[in-house]
């Protein structure tokens, strides 16, 4: 069990370096004991003769001071050989024995018998005195044995001195150990605290282990999965300054910086709600409907469900369809504590979340108004004061009054044809839910979407795209007094199409597979 880890030279091959058996004795009162029990807990000396041999030398360290402060002693390969008899058969016998030692064997016997917490107190009441390696093989067993927050303590313990160095495996053992388990809170402490530093941006200050890009992901992923938007936040912000770094650098980091904005989104509308998200002006902020990378399908139709989700059980006007475009684009947005900025501290983002649940909550998540008032704590601390970095500054009446007259419909045309599909999307699911078929409810539901659709375009110009188009046809044909206008939208659909190159013309609108075909009028 002790010998991959201490791989250590053998006993015979330390007796036969004379020179080195002399400088390790010198600081003894009595080096000839200490020679004689070394040679006589050799592996081939009968039972008797090692036990004997094992009280002589465990004697000679608890009475000789001057021998734990003797560096040369305690970095030998003495130690790991008398491990090596302590794993042998006779094991019971030496740990008994051991546990009565002060010095850095004590350690090994408080390991074996699984008291890891006492271990962890032991190798810093007198770290001067114990190898290096005895605390990597601590943090091994800790590991080994899921003592993940033991571990985080002792690396706690360690850091302001930093006594020990702790390998580079062990710190990647732990993280992936952290995601195994998943642990996002004992990973984001150790992330924050030993990888980064959070100021007014995101810069790196010191580096416990170094985060390659494949393991960085891993992380990232991790903390999107378990919703963890501080830690999440605070990664990606890494990640990107390690992608400058690497080959082909600037178009690693834009396609980083923009996968995190579609993740947190998401993340945010998990949190809050899609129209709170609107409202707030977060969905605009993150700027997805204008940007050319941003796809529908693959990146704003998790939004698009969730805030159908959000209107399934309720009625969706021609009036709240255009306010919500109009959230898309920055127009009618409230100013509230818990809207985005790209500049504040991502702690400080996380703690409006966090009110902002608490507010609309009867009944909050303890753990959640923990989390708060630990934040606003750590926040409130004059070491701290770089938190409060980037914190918005609430407007006046007035300069709220000159920006809403500056900043109107008119000002922002042509509006972005991503918003009207997300809105389409929504109507096109309701109208797949309705209960009855040819009802009048379906029929309201067309009508609005066919309103929308001509309002986007002749007051807001905006010019549709092929899928706004098709949404618009496929929600016309669900209704039987609707369903023969859709020739209507026929010119329009194939004006769109043909402004786009064959290879972006998405293979369901191909003419060869004769996507659109106009149902026959109903003959009643």
């Amino acid at each position: 069990m002790y010998t991959n880890m201490l791989r250590s030279k053998t006993l015979e091959k330390l007796l036969f370096d004379r020179t080195r058996i002399c400088r390790l004795f010198s600081a003894l009162a009595n080096p000839a004991t200490l020679q004689q029990a070394v040679f006589g807990m050799h592996k081939s000396a009968p039972l008797e003769l090692r036990r004997k041999s094992f009280d002589d030398l465990m004697r000679q360290l608890d009475e000789n001071e001057e021998l734990w402060k003797d560096n040369a002693l305690v970095e030998s390969e003495i130690h790991h050989n008398m491990v090596e008899l302590i794993n042998g058969p006779d094991q019971d016998y030496y740990m008994k024995e051991l546990q009565k030692c002060n010095g850095w064997l004590s350690i090994y016997s408080l390991i074996h018998d699984r008291l890891y917490y006492n271990a962890v107190q032991g190798v810093f009441r007198h770290p001067q005195y114990i190898p290096n390696e005895t605390f990597e093989y601590l943090c091994l067993q800790l590991l080994k044995n899921d003592q993940l927050k033991l571990f985080m303590d002792a690396i706690d313990k360690n850091s302001p001195n930093h006594f020990y160095k702790v390998s580079q495996n062990i710190y990647e053992k732990f993280i992936r150990l952290c995601i195994e388990r998943r642990q996002d809170d004992l990973l984001a402490k150790f992330i924050e605290k030993y990888i980064i530093y959070t100021g007014d941006t995101e810069v790196i200050k010191y580096q416990a282990c170094h985060i390659d890009w494949q393991l960085g992901e891993s992380i990232l992923n991790f903390f999107y999965s378990c919703g963890n938007i501080k830690a999440y936040s605070k990664t990606a912000a890494l990640m990107i300054l390690l992608a400058k770094q690497l080959p082909k650098s600037e178009k690693l980091a834009r396609e980083l910086r923009f996968k995190s904005r579609v993740q947190k989104l998401q993340m945010y509308t998990d949190k809050l709600g899609p129209y709170t998200v609107l409202e707030n002006g977060m969905f605009h902020k993150f700027g997805l409907i204008a940007n050319k990378n941003a796809k529908f399908d693959k990146h704003l139709k998790p939004f698009a469900n969730s805030l159908f989700s959000y209107y399934k059980d309720q009625q969706l006007t021609l009036e709240t369809c255009i306010l919500l475009i109009e959230y898309m684009h920055g127009l009618h947005t409230q100013e509230f504590k818990e809207s985005f900025s790209k500049k504040l501290n991502p702690d400080i983002q996380m703690a409006r979340i966090y009110r902002s649940v608490i507010r609309k909550t009867a009944d909050p998540d303890p753990l959640i108004l923990k989390n708060y008032t630990d934040i606003i704590n750590m926040a409130n601390d004059k070491n701290n004061k770089h938190m409060k970095d980037g914190l918005p500054v609430r407007r006046t009446q007035n300069q709220r009054f000159s920006e809403e007259e500056a900043l109107n419909p008119d000002d922002i045309k042509p509006f972005k044809p991503k918003a009207l599909q997300i809105i389409l999307y929504v109507l096109h699911e309701r109208a797949k839910n309705v209960k009855i078929p040819q009802s009048d409810e379906l029929r309201d539901i067309i009508v609005t979407a066919v309103l929308l659709f001509q309002a986007m375009i002749k007051v807001r110009s905006l010019k549709p795209s092929v899928d706004c188009v098709q949404l618009m046809m496929d929600l016309v044909r669900m209704h039987p007094a609707t369903a023969p206008h859709v020739t209507l939208l026929q010119p329009l659909y194939d004006k769109v199409k043909g402004q786009l190159p064959e290879n972006q013309i998405p293979k369901r609108l191909r003419p060869q597979e004769s996507p659109l075909k106009t149902p026959p009028p109903d003959s009643t």
